[in-house]
């Protein structure tokens, strides 16, 4: 008796796998999380200047802020 090759194969795939389909969600996220981040980092920037061109910060109060803002190196 011979099996026949076709009831040992697979169904072939008509679309992305589940685990490729979250990982590319999973992906998408992170990628939005970092454009968020950078706008917010962006936008405080731009605040502080606008400070210190208003007299409110001190320049050593802007290069606190730079420091922090560049991840406090």
């Amino acid at each position: 008796m011979q099996m026949s090759q076709s009831s040992r194969t697979p169904p072939p795939h008509t679309g992305p796998s589940p685990l490729n389909h979250a990982l590319t969600k999973l992906a998408e996220v992170i990628d939005s999380i970092g454009g968020r981040f950078a706008v917010v980092v962006l936008l405080l920037g731009l605040a502080a200047l606008l400070l210190y061109a208003l007299g409110v910060l001190s320049p050593e109060q802007l290069q606190e802020w730079q420091r922090l803002l560049s991840g406090g190196a």
